[in-house]
């Protein structure tokens, strides 16, 4: 069962501003045209984005008159200026001085690609949660020989270029997600380096709240592994069958969850917390159980999907979210929020 309805936050028109001047925010630092909305192309991109619900997992449609990006997110609102953003963050791997397609900067180079003029996007929400943004361009990017004159550097000039005629120049290269082993790539961070992150993000947000630390527990971790490797294998987030443990899960497919990113996405939830009333929210849980106070214990897992997702599950010891209990254990925070780059903050960064 899919429902479009399903978004506790943007409504379709205020997704649709966002993601609109987002692009457009973006392209201008690209020196690329803006573009305008197409109701047509939305209404492909909301006929794709609901059969990718149905299905539950993400695929491009095979289709060459639009060009598409795609995104799809579990644990957070997948608002426009997000989704925008997971797809422009693989700008830090576009080689400008050899101007071409890669599977790893498509959605990036098809969102600033100077040719393209129209823009739509639907939306849709799985049964399971699970949130599937589609982008659809017109005229579609990413063609073969064309780099050099669509994808400019963020400096306003058009950088050196090594471009030579080609006999496919006119062909469109699409973005499609590649199959994805369970072991992170080597451009993503390590499990060690993963593990340290989400640790050091978690305590930073917690002494933000004067809470205390958490320490690393091993069965905790394993046992989150277990879980997100489940996921992995089911394309299903399912809760730990176990209540002495609290829990966060969160999946994403077409941008890096960083142990940063996955922590924060779980904190931005705190600006919809009500200190007032402090009580249990569906939309602000994974927040108020981070920063539980009498929470001491944390283990996370991670695992990759077939189709360039992942899968992180978060497991707290004792659990947080006890009824009667927020007032003692959920604290305002104290001064500036810590975390100093942008993209590892939910409001700016890719999830799903």
């Amino acid at each position: 069962m899919v429902s479009q309805s399903v978004h506790p936050g943007q409504t379709m028109a205020d997704f649709k501003n966002d993601i609109l001047k987002t692009h457009n925010t973006y392209r201008k630092t690209h020196r690329s045209n803006p573009l305008k909305w197409s109701n047509k192309l939305q209404a492909n991109a909301q006929r794709w984005a609901d059969k990718l619900a149905k299905k539950g997992y993400l695929q491009h449609e095979n289709q060459s008159e639009e060009g598409e990006n795609i995104a799809c997110m579990k644990g957070a609102e997948l608002t426009g200026e997000r989704a925008a953003t997971m797809w422009y963050d693989e700008v830090k791997y576009y080689d400008y001085s050899k101007p071409t397609f890669s599977s790893k900067t498509g959605h990036f180079t098809q969102l600033v690609w100077n040719g393209s003029t129209e823009l739509g996007v639907g939306r849709a929400t799985a049964s399971n949660g699970m949130q599937f943004v589609v982008a659809r361009y017109n005229p579609p990017g990413n063609i073969l020989g064309k780099f050099p004159d669509n994808v400019f550097s963020s400096n306003g000039k058009p950088p050196p270029t090594t471009s030579s005629n080609n006999s496919n120049n006119n062909r469109t290269t699409r973005n499609k997600p590649e199959k994805r082993q369970q072991q992170p790539s080597s451009d993503k961070q390590t499990d060690k380096d993963f593990k340290n992150a989400v640790l050091r993000t978690h305590n930073q947000l917690r002494k933000h709240h004067g809470s205390g630390p958490l320490r690393w527990n091993s069965s905790l971790a394993s046992q989150a592994l277990s879980a997100a490797q489940e996921a992995a294998e089911t394309n299903t987030l399912r809760s730990v069958d176990n209540n002495k443990v609290g829990q966060n899960m969160a999946a994403i497919s077409g941008a890096e969850l960083t142990g940063e990113k996955v922590s924060n996405m779980w904190y931005d939830e705190e600006k919809k917390y009500n200190y007032r009333e402090a009580k249990f929210s569906s939309s602000t849980g994974s927040f108020t159980q981070l920063v539980w106070k009498g929470t001491t214990d944390l283990g996370v897992g991670r695992a990759f999907g077939p189709n360039g997702q992942t899968y992180v599950v978060a497991l707290y010891q004792p659990a947080g979210n006890v009824r009667g209990l927020y007032s003692e254990n959920v604290l305002q925070s104290r001064g500036t929020r810590p975390g100093s780059k942008k993209e590892d903050q939910g409001c700016g960064c890719a999830i799903m």
